[in-house]
């Protein structure tokens, strides 16, 4: 599974999928619809990336540690000193405990590196 950057990405038009069973199809909230769609094997999309914050949110709901724990690693690998202060004051962050205790221990271990960027 490829997980995309940290970010937004456009607003894209969002086309009906015919249901394959018997069911309901419903789009959770605050998961990006691109998080919902899957690929039939053998077709290749333009992009099969999907954002960690998004796919994250997504396993919260449905309880799937093991791809929490994923997309966890993903958001930590996303980190950096130019946007730890931005992600420690998300809404996403405000969240869900685990990924504070990331970022707070990435703001750690990276302090002198941040307050030295900051002087600058």
């Amino acid at each position: 599974m490829n997980i995309a950057p940290l970010g937004n990405g456009p607003e894209r038009e969002r086309p009906m999928i015919a249901p394959r069973r018997m069911g309901r199809i419903c789009q959770p909230k605050n998961i990006a619809y691109k998080t919902c769609v899957v690929c039939p094997k053998g077709k290749g999309a333009t992009s099969d990336l999907s954002s960690p914050k998004s796919m994250y949110r997504l396993a919260d709901m449905i309880d799937l540690p093991a791809l929490k724990k994923t997309c966890l690693q993903a958001i930590r690998s996303g980190l950096t000193t130019d946007n730890i202060y931005t992600e420690l004051c998300s809404k996403f962050t405000s969240l869900y405990p685990e990924v504070l205790e990331a970022e707070l221990g990435f703001t750690v271990d990276h302090w002198a590196e941040s307050e030295n960027q900051r002087k600058t």
